[in-house]
């Protein structure tokens, strides 16, 4: 039995990337995260080439506790991290997976009734932690920075709530992204650093910067605005990078038919050339094999 989940490659298998913003809500209701948190999208893409320092390592907290939240409201719940200190507010068990892990809703099984009904106070911290400044950092580096400072929380889960899960592939539903009629919209990017990103400039207003095909289909399935409840494959077979500026009106934010921007899936054609398709394909999800109600502390 593996504890946490498995980074094992599987080539065979599409596999989903960890997201970088993660939204707790039930439906359309967003949960509003700090600007400090470690999953928070950047809202800048650094071009700078200075070398990035190493991660710190940081197995486990130093001290944390884990309270049941006696006021529950599930999906309006707070998290963030700053300087190894962890805080969150009235986050499910399931909200803390995503948080966690990066889980998608739509590729984890085996969550229980309690997992969404109950939730918790964390407030867990590390002492002598300085940490590194991202904005100096490309977009590549910064999601590896982000993975290796979710290690203490992933250990957590595994301690105190008895974490214990696996992976396997599964047939599932998902949007296949391909060229559109018409064509491709978006510019080939020509800057070869290898530095790439993305931006939320503001509600529904995308941009990216020397991304692939395969990123663009991640982002949109992680990034908030989007409201995509599937994972997304890249169907395009093209190589190369692009740039691309993409605006749209969020469903969640859509008060009335009449509202001046298109929806993701119109603006994905009409501004980028780009249409997701439905389909199906094996996906590797996370299978949750058990869990249990952490002692307070």
């Amino acid at each position: 039995m593996r504890t946490g989940p498995s980074t094992k490659k599987c080539p065979q298998r599409h596999r989903l990337h960890q997201a970088i913003w993660i939204s707790f809500r039930p439906r359309r209701e967003f949960l509003s995260v700090f600007a400090g948190c470690v999953l928070a999208m950047p809202l800048a893409w650094s071009q700078q080439s200075s070398p990035a320092p190493a991660p710190p390592t940081i197995e486990r907290y130093d001290v944390a506790s884990i309270h049941v939240n006696a006021h529950s409201t599930a999906g309006n719940g707070q998290a963030s991290w700053s300087n190894g200190s962890l805080t969150v507010r009235n986050l499910t068990f399931h909200q803390l997976l995503r948080f966690a892990y990066g889980f998608q809703a739509v590729t984890t099984e085996g969550i229980k009734p309690w997992m969404d009904e109950n939730t918790f106070d964390i407030q867990a911290k590390t002492e002598g932690f300085v940490a590194a400044n991202k904005a100096s950092m490309p977009e590549d580096q910064r999601e590896a920075y982000d993975a290796k400072l979710r290690v203490p929380f992933q250990n957590l889960l595994v301690d105190r709530f008895q974490l214990k899960t696996h992976q396997q592939g599964k047939l599932l539903p998902v949007y296949r992204m391909v060229v559109a009629k018409g064509g491709l919209k978006m510019q080939t990017s020509g800057d070869s650093s290898g530095h790439y990103g993305f931006a939320i400039k503001g509600p529904g207003h995308f941009t990216g910067s020397n991304v692939t095909m395969d990123q663009i289909a991640q982002f949109l399935v992680r990034a908030k605005d989007s409201n995509i409840e599937r994972p997304i494959v890249d169907g395009t077979s093209l190589p190369g990078k692009y740039t691309f500026d993409l605006s749209f009106t969020p469903e969640f934010g859509r008060s009335n038919p009449d509202d001046n921007a298109p929806s993701l899936f119109t603006a994905l054609q009409e501004q980028l050339g780009l249409k997701l398709e439905t389909d199906k394909a094996v996906i590797e999800i996370t299978v949750i094999d058990s869990a249990e109600l952490p002692s307070e502390n």
